[in-house]
């Protein structure tokens, strides 16, 4: 990409009145520094900082629900209270202990043989191609197939071939308990569903036990409230991880030859939030293959952000100086008012270095990069690559062990005695693993928070800052096209959270198929 900015004229330097005030920076003076909301206006920053911050929220009540989910006591404990349960989002499907008196949600009409065809992975049709097998058959009283036909061996070329309607071959009422078993297959359990009423709060799913077994709906109260969180947690880092990669596009063509130091904070600020917001979401959404194209997008788009910060960072120390990130508030003027080219080029940035240290005091000095560990920007950077590396590697794993279908849900058979020192140690690893994460990212959020507010708050006290036409400050305006935008976006969330909602109860009921009549048959 290059930091050469050709056909650009940029001022770099920088003018000190006769008492020792600044008197101008470049080309601007006081009251005439250029506004940029699309960047710093309150519309844009409000519309990462307050997501990410209920984000963050979110995601820690998916953290402790998955770890809590985790810990025998507390599965025990939320097992034997239905009601707490239900306040409480579950990844998983706790079964609720019922009274002995309650009616159960799962009927059928034999429970002997049902119960014996669940077990074998096998649903139960009745017996159609060999009718003559069956009892009451007129054949079946003569004696064997076999025999009959070993004694009578002209008669086995003359036998008609079994029609593929089974409904020709059937005379007379269906002989009861002659069953044989055939495969469960996806397509045969998609048929046995019946599609539930959209009017319907509590639906009936006819459905036979055996084919229940591969069938799992998620239709707890909990665990409705966990998919709802899970689906906010994915969409709030979607419209952030687009924002600040057209940030980084904008930035990487030619808006770094016209935009000021002031500015690029801000943006690597706001950009490093949307970082955080998508390593939560990439952490501990536990299905985030569910759709590969959109899990491979959200990779590659939060991979150019990160590429596009790497940039700015290389292109902001290669001179081995760059500015204060924090101007204290007593100090009205700075070298962030600067456009941010004079310090990415050997000829501009003389004009700094040779200051006095009277005028240093005035505009603060500059920051040597030889140590990138002190710089806060550049440490977060470090910390959410080294976040995103591992947990790379964790999801690429889950995507070749489980494919699309996410780990899978515990089903928390052990002995009720269990404790935490049965937890294995991967369990311990994972969890300790969504702590630090979430701790890491927690921390980077409120700093590039505070820095962004007092970088805003500074420049506004300054007077520094061009006024509008109401002698505000425009970055303050949220009366704009700009600024309402990216507010009204932020409704999505809502949206992401309302297309997960389902029926509270699914009501699983074992029936059986209804004999044909006599008269049907011969019609």
């Amino acid at each position: 990409m290059g930091h050469r900015c050709a056909g650009y004229y940029v001022n770099c330097t920088i003018q000190f009145g006769q008492d020792g005030s600044v008197s101008s920076v470049g080309n601007v003076t006081r009251g005439e520094f250029k506004p940029n909301a699309d960047v710093a206006g309150i519309g844009t920053v409000l519309a990462l900082v307050i997501p990410t911050g209920f984000g963050l929220f979110v995601s820690l009540i998916i953290g402790m629900a998955l770890i809590l989910d985790r810990v025998p006591g507390v599965y025990r404990f939320l097992r034997r209270r239905p009601v707490l349960r239900n306040l409480v989002p579950s990844p998983n499907q706790i079964p609720v202990e019922l009274p002995a008196d309650s009616q159960p949600l799962i009927h059928h009409a034999n429970s002997s043989t049902t119960l014996a065809s669940s077990n074998t992975g096998y649903e139960q049709v009745p017996l159609q191609d060999h009718p003559e097998h069956s009892h009451g058959h007129p054949q079946s009283e003569r004696g064997s197939a076999a025999t009959y036909y070993d004694d009578h061996p002209e008669r086995r070329t003359q036998r008609p071939a079994h029609s593929r309607n089974p409904r020709h071959h059937w005379s007379g009422p269906r002989p009861k308990g002659t069953i044989y078993y055939r495969p469960i297959t996806q397509r045969n359990v998609e048929q046995a569903v019946a599609k539930p009423t959209a009017t319907q709060k509590r639906s009936t799913i006819m459905i036979s036990l055996s084919q229940l077994q591969d069938f799992s709906d998620r239709n707890t109260l909990s665990e409705t409230r966990y998919d709802m969180l899970e689906a906010i947690m994915l969409c709030i880092p979607d419209s952030q991880i687009l924002i600040a990669l057209a940030l980084g596009l904008s930035f990487a063509s030619r808006s770094k030859c016209t935009t000021s130091q002031y500015h690029m904070n801000i943006v690597v600020w706001l950009s490093l939030i949307a970082c955080t917001n998508f390593l939560l979401a990439f952490t501990l959404v536990r299905n985030f293959w569910r759709s590969k194209p959109a899990g491979i997008i959200r990779i590659c788009c939060f991979t150019g952000v990160l590429i596009f910060l790497m940039f700015v960072f290389i292109w902001q120390r290669r001179t081995g100086w760059t500015t204060e990130s924090w101007p204290p508030d007593e100090r009205k003027d700075s070298l962030i008012l600067f456009n941010a080219i004079c310090f990415m080029q050997e000829q501009s940035l003389h004009n700094f270095t040779h200051l006095s240290d009277n005028q240093y005091s005035k505009v603060g000095k500059l920051i040597s990069t030889s140590q990138p560990f002190s710089e806060l920007d550049l440490l977060s950077y470090l910390i959410i690559c080294i976040i995103f590396v591992i947990t790379l590697i964790i999801r690429v794993y889950q995507f070749f062990k489980f494919r699309t279908n996410g780990p899978p849900r515990g089903s928390h058979t052990d002995d009720e005695t269990k404790g935490l020192r049965s937890l294995p140690a991967k369990t311990w690893l994972i969890m300790s693993w969504w702590l630090v994460s979430w701790l890491c990212c927690g921390i980077i959020y409120i700093v590039a928070t505070r820095r962004i507010f007092h970088l805003r708050s500074w420049i506004a006290d300054s007077n520094w800052m061009e006024s509008d036409e109401f002698s505000s400050n425009p970055e303050n305006d949220v009366r704009g096209f700009g600024q309402v935008t990216p507010l009204v976006a932020t409704g999505a969330i809502i949206l992401a959270a309302m297309d997960t909602m389902k029926p509270r109860y699914v009501t699983c009921k074992i029936v059986e198929e209804p004999e044909p009549s006599h008269d049907t048959e011969e019609a």
